[in-house]
């Protein structure tokens, strides 16, 4: 009876080993939770909504790539044709300003952004090595070409009663490289 019932689990696992192979088609999946950003313009660039703020502000490059079509705005609204465009975006923490070829690829952007919330890392490397320190003022400051961020650091002011210093903080794209930090008192 012992050997039967081996032989029927080997047998029931062997069998289901036997998988059929079935070739899908290609589909498109949309993400169910995928609002379209529809942005405010003035004299001065595109706002964009409150409700996108900190996606904006945590990475304003990526935020622009994936909702921000150049070719299809200056089709879109008769555009004058022109070799460059410059467009910028902007909340009310700061902004991204970008500059287009004719083809609508991003050539270049540059960036500025005051009073958000720093990163994780940033705010522990600062407190690590200025305990008992407020941080009072922060600016986040980047250049970049195409979608990349070529140089990017963190203005920022730390106090401890009376005692006042600025931190600049350079920050890297590659991870073989460290934060270097530069130090400023007042």
């Amino acid at each position: 009876m012992k050997n039967l019932m081996t032989f029927l689990i080997l047998t029931c696992f062997f069998l289901s080993m036997d998988a059929q192979i079935i070739k899908l088609e290609e589909t498109k999946v949309k993400a169910a939770n995928y609002v379209p950003v529809y942005f405010q313009q003035d004299s001065e660039g595109f706002i964009i909504p409150e409700r996108f703020d900190s996606q904006f502000e945590i990475d304003a490059l990526g935020f622009v790539f994936n909702n921000f079509n150049m070719k299809d705005y200056i089709n879109g609204n008769l555009i004058e044709e022109s070799d460059s465009y410059e467009v910028t975006f902007r909340n009310r923490k700061g902004f991204l300003r970008a500059n287009y070829d004719d083809e609508g690829a991003m050539v270049r952007s540059s960036q500025r952004f005051t009073q958000m919330a720093l990163p994780y890392e940033i705010r522990n490397e600062i407190f690590s090595q200025y305990q008992g320190w407020d941080i009072t003022r922060s600016t986040y400051i980047a250049r970049g070409t195409g979608d990349k961020i070529d140089k990017g650091f963190y203005k920022i002011r730390v106090e401890n009663g009376s005692q006042k210093k600025n931190i600049k903080l350079y920050t890297t794209t590659s991870s073989s490289q460290t934060s270097k930090i530069a130090v400023a008192t007042n």
